[in-house]
């Protein structure tokens, strides 16, 4: 089985999770923009294997965006950014 690459050096455990894009199990979460910060309720995550976007519930399990949360995401600039970001690291390890 692969590594989760979200728990690379930097990674911290979190509730596992099953990403709804590419069905790979999600038990970890790293922070770019703190280092070691853990994740909180609310906090958007990609997929670390597919790029889907997914926001960190109440447990720390990731779950899909509402309508609403999905508009306000795909509209933020700094969200696009990040998203292609993870998706380019991904083309790279492939």
């Amino acid at each position: 089985m692969d590594r989760d690459p979200s728990r690379g050096a930097s990674g911290l455990p979190v509730p596992l999770s099953v990403c709804e894009g590419c069905g790979r199990r999600l038990e970890g979460a790293t922070c770019v923009t703190e280092q070691r910060a853990a994740p909180r309720s609310g906090d958007i995550s990609f997929c670390a294997y597919c790029g889907q976007v997914r926001i960190f519930g109440p447990d720390l399990r990731l779950r899909r965006p509402t309508a609403e949360e999905s508009a306000r995401l795909e509209a933020n600039p700094q969200v696009r950014r990040a998203r292609a970001a993870v998706l380019l690291i991904r083309g790279a390890r492939n």
